[in-house]
């Protein structure tokens, strides 16, 4: 069975080329993480990413230069996104 990461890289990316900053794994994960930590909401997000950008870049092994998601990032990734594509995958 597939870790959580595995099926979110899973998901089509819906967003359009110049949209397309930070990987759409990425910002689903944050969204999960940030919200089952009680950061619900676009800016309180951002703030998630702020306050736990070091534990994110060690958990997720990434570069140490990366530019997290801010809160339009999330507002419209998550107004656009196909949630049933994430639906099938996850479940």
């Amino acid at each position: 069975m597939n870790n959580l990461l595995e099926q979110l890289q899973q998901v089509p990316d819906y967003r359009h080329i110049r949209g397309r900053r930070h990987q759409l794994w990425l910002v689903l994960f944050v969204i999960l993480l940030g919200a089952m930590t009680g950061y619900w909401g676009y800016r309180p997000l951002e703030d998630f990413t702020k306050i736990h950008k070091q534990s994110l870049i060690e958990l997720l092994n990434l570069d140490a230069t990366i530019k997290f998601p801010s809160y339009s990032t999330f507002l419209y990734s998550t107004k656009n996104c196909r949630f049933s594509a994430v639906n099938r995958l996850i479940q």
